[in-house]
């Protein structure tokens, strides 16, 4: 029996509403279904369709590259995870010449949302939690914790360049719970009233318990003082390391050499 093109196969789109569409309806399939899709004003149906791009080869790769314009940041960051894993040297060149700085996994492939204990962990893939240390505690509660990949652990303690006990509070939890946060792949922990380029005086220490506890860590984002930052752990797949500090000559004396 030959096969009815006007049946959708895999990764083809079908015009219409919300209602199942009529037996006769033509599909929109292929690249052009994705192309489609991508014209679509809601932001998930463009960022289902970029999913699918690069199942067309050459040409998908390019609707992917031109997503990087999308009007829309989840659409754009989207585009920029999808070029960075998975869209080869085109792709990655294709970052570098858009804005160098997606070139690199950061918190910009995230949603930043301050996490609300009453409504919980909502999107544990897509949304980078901010908590203080009382939340962090609370955060762990949610039966989604292990599903999680970036937090941002903020610290209010005042310091002026001593390391405080809050510091140490976060890096120990985090590291007693490293048997549940095992999807982590982003972590922020540093000073939450600096901002940009504003001096911390918040002091920083060592970080080695972090690196041991969560092998998968490709993003850590440091903020504060770093006269104490220590670090005796080498990290075989952390893909960007960022330090935002006031004081960072010594910093790599007391860092693996392999870094």
């Amino acid at each position: 029996m030959p096969d009815n093109q006007n049946q959708p196969k895999e990764f083809d789109a079908i015009l219409g509403g919300q209602a199942p569409p009529p037996v006769e309806s033509a599909v929109l399939g292929g690249l052009q279904g994705v192309k489609y899709r991508l014209t679509s004003p809601i932001v998930e149906v463009r960022i289902a369709a970029l999913s699918e791009a690069l199942n067309y080869g050459e040409a998908g790769l390019d609707v992917a590259i031109d997503a990087l314009q999308d009007t829309a940041e989840q659409v754009r960051r989207s585009a920029s995870r999808l070029l960075r894993q998975n869209g080869g040297v085109k792709g990655k060149q294709a970052l570098l010449n858009h804005d160098p700085y997606l070139f690199f996994t950061t918190f910009q492939d995230w949603k930043i949302e301050n996490f609300d204990p009453d409504t919980g962990i909502t999107d544990p893939g897509g949304t980078a939690y901010v908590v203080n240390f009382e939340q962090l505690k609370l955060l762990l509660q949610d039966p989604q914790a292990s599903k999680v990949e970036a937090l941002i652990c903020q610290m209010w303690e005042r310091s002026y360049y001593e390391v405080t006990d809050e510091f140490y509070a976060f890096v120990d939890t985090l590291f007693d719970a490293r048997q549940q946060l095992t999807q982590l792949r982003a972590l922020f922990i540093g000073d939450a009233s600096a901002q940009g380029y504003m001096k911390s005086y918040l002091g920083l220490g060592d970080i080695s318990l972090i690196l041991n506890g969560y092998p998968n860590l490709e993003v850590l984002q440091l903020r504060g003082f770093c006269g104490d930052l220590q670090c005796s752990s080498y990290h075989g797949n952390l893909k960007t390391l960022i330090i935002e500090t006031l004081y960072i000559s010594a910093v790599g004396s007391r860092m693996p050499k392999s870094w």
